[in-house]
């Protein structure tokens, strides 16, 4: 564990209380978004995804659920939504400490994982497995996903207090590290077959030559989504287990964003080749929403700067702001898809008050969170049966519209995190605490 508070604190990349700076936001708009955004969480998150989504029967946490809440389809298991349901109860835990029950729920996610989940015959965690526990997708592994594994297992172990998940955690980094990380170029290679190889080509997986990668692109390319999830969880692993190695792999991270994602007017290369030379494809706004808190909460454990850090992410907001915000507050995904989607919000959310806490003049940035925040409660959350809705109401499909179809409340790329991580940073940096532990 880190043993430099000042380090800890700095890592929230907002200023706490006790600072000047907290001033630079008026203390009752504070007061009152904060605790607008904490009755939100209990009514959008903790009511409608706990405890309906943990899977009593067959284990882990039940994905599909239709727009009234009820269980639908057949449930498949993706990491990435087994890993983030049990990172949200514990970080829920972590936010309410008097709640025993957020401790159950992740021991449950916890022993999916490693008793389903994992591969004791070959390393890693599969992708994908289905209801029963059978292995699909060919038993592949994917960083995306194992990403969010090892910030799950730190979160677990903050607040159990269970070593076995912060060895756990380790594992996954070094099972991750050995396989997908390319000593030559740098960065993280995506997609692994089951027996540890990477997924270079379609050859190399005995994919169709149709075949994308499970994120959605071409087979072959490292991606900003890996790499920003990496910056993510390999600092929450870093500071409960400062390996150099972790902190070398910080870096990294940190430097190819500045060098190779990022673009000086604040635009970012989703795509990167093996030898990391930026791949044209539609830009993604979500993901300098996603990655500019990330690089500020990085750069004092790795040495960086802050102020280029949030030079960055300011340039990278100020960008989005300008190309990606249609005229009611909320954002879109790319500039040829449209749609807004849930989970860009959620990230605009953190940004916006991000750098609105950390910049003197901040008049933009405020004012952009309350056209979000009006938009976010008008046109996703649905007040009647709860919770966020994949889509902005405007998007929705014409049979939607009319009544014919409903969109679900959730499936294996939506879970509760998004949502979650918005509102308890929103909290947190409203009211000036630290990153992790009670909101109070």
């Amino acid at each position: 564990m880190l043993s430099d508070p000042a380090l800890r604190a700095a890592a929230t990349c907002w200023p706490l209380s006790v600072s000047d700076q907290f001033s630079w936001l008026d203390g009752e708009w504070r007061r009152t978004r904060a605790d607008k955004l904490q009755a939100d969480l209990v009514d959008h998150v903790v009511g409608p995804w706990f405890p309906r989504s943990i899977d009593t029967e067959s284990g882990g946490f039940l994905c599909d659920f239709d727009w009234r809440w009820e269980p639908r389809g057949e449930q498949p298991r993706m990491l990435e939504f087994q890993a983030r349901q049990t990172r949200t109860a514990a970080r829920l835990g972590l936010a309410f400490p008097t709640e025993n029950r957020w401790a159950d729920y992740a021991h449950h996610g916890l022993r999916y994982l490693d008793e389903v989940m994992r591969d004791r015959e070959h390393g890693g965690w599969y992708w994908l497995v289905d209801r029963a526990g059978r292995t699909q997708a060919n038993g592949t592994k994917h960083a995306h996903s194992t990403a969010y594994l090892i910030g799950t297992y730190v979160e677990a172990y903050r607040l159990t207090g269970d070593g076995g998940a912060l060895d756990s955690a380790k594992s996954a980094f070094e099972w991750l590290d050995t396989v997908l990380h390319d000593g030559s170029h740098g960065g993280y290679r995506t997609w692994a077959t089951r027996d540890g190889r990477p997924i270079l080509t379609h050859a190399d997986g005995g994919l169709p030559v149709d075949a994308h990668d499970p994120l959605g692109h071409a087979v072959g390319f490292k991606d900003a989504n890996v790499h920003s999830d990496l910056l993510e969880s390999l600092r929450l692993l870093y500071e409960e287990w400062p390996s150099p190695l972790v902190r070398e792999r910080l870096s990294e991270l940190h430097r190819i964003f500045l060098e190779r994602h990022g673009m000086a007017d604040g635009s970012m290369h989703y795509l990167l080749a093996d030898d990391l030379q930026p791949v044209p494809s539609p830009e993604r706004y979500g993901y300098p929403l996603q990655s500019g808190g990330r690089m500020m909460r990085v750069a004092p454990l790795i040495g960086a700067s802050r102020d280029e850090s949030l030079a960055w992410a300011r340039t990278g907001l100020d960008h989005v702001l300008s190309e990606g915000r249609v005229a009611n507050g909320a954002f879109v995904e790319t500039p040829v898809a449209r749609a807004r989607q849930w989970w860009v919000q959620g990230e605009a959310v953190q940004m916006l008050l991000i750098i609105a806490a950390n910049v003197p003049d901040n008049g933009r940035y405020v004012r952009a969170y309350d056209e979000l925040m009006t938009a976010i409660d008008k046109d996703f959350i649905d007040h009647q049966h709860k919770g966020w809705n994949p889509l902005a109401r405007g998007d929705w499909p014409l049979k939607v519209r009319a009544g014919l179809s409903h969109l679900p409340k959730a499936h294996r790329w939506k879970d509760a995190s998004h949502e979650t991580d918005a509102y308890l940073m929103g909290i947190r940096l409203l009211r000036g605490l630290p990153a992790s532990g009670s909101l109070s």
